[in-house]
């Protein structure tokens, strides 16, 4: 129903729990949504590898986005919440999505090596742009379809690193073999 439709009453009959036990766990209703929307994180995120693993952390990058894309397919409603709903709460929502963009860039930083890791600011930058992008999906109730974006979420992201030349062959070889769907030729996937 979104956060608007969010009540202290509607949430405590929903849980199933006393005001007196709600008021112990949450300030108000803000923060018991903050708080749920970054338990979502783990459900979309679980897969990106926590550092570097030597030999196909490309393809550990390249898997963690089809499998965000998955997650996303399979639960549209709750992946809105994480991706776009976060930022009813105002500031403190944009602080909460921030956060949560800035883990991942740095895990996602973590899980490339150091002599081609990006800067800070650049994995802040594409991982922001990244987020904004699936938000931009799912706003529109696209959500079931992302899956067609993941080899073009999966260049933006490695391109800046590997070149896109490199880029667009590694997202090639590396799809998950469950995936049967065309592969954008590599003309398309650098032109994006």
């Amino acid at each position: 129903d979104g956060y608007w439709r969010l009540t202290g009453p509607r949430i405590r009959q929903m849980a199933g729990v006393s005001a007196a036990r709600f008021n112990s766990h949450f300030a108000d209703v803000e923060d018991c949504f903050l708080g749920t929307v970054s338990g979502l994180s783990p459900r979309f995120f679980k897969s990106l590898p926590q550092e570097v693993t030597r030999d196909g952390w490309r393809t550990s990058v390249i898997r963690w986005i089809f499998d965000v894309c998955a997650a996303v397919a399979a639960d549209p409603e709750l992946a809105r919440l994480l991706f776009v709903e976060v930022l009813a709460p105002g500031v403190a929502g944009m602080q909460c999505r921030q956060e949560l963009i800035a883990n991942l860039a740095d895990r996602t930083r973590r899980a490339i090596p150091k002599i081609q890791r990006p800067s800070q600011l650049q994995a802040d930058a594409t991982m922001g742009a990244l987020w904004a992008s699936v938000a931009a999906e799912l706003e529109v109730d696209r959500g079931r379809e992302i899956q067609r974006n993941a080899s073009t979420y999966a260049f933006f992201l490695l391109s800046p690193v590997l070149g896109s030349e490199v880029a667009a062959t590694m997202i090639e070889g590396s799809r998950p073999e469950s995936d049967h769907r065309p592969i954008p030729h590599r003309r398309t996937l650098l032109a994006s």
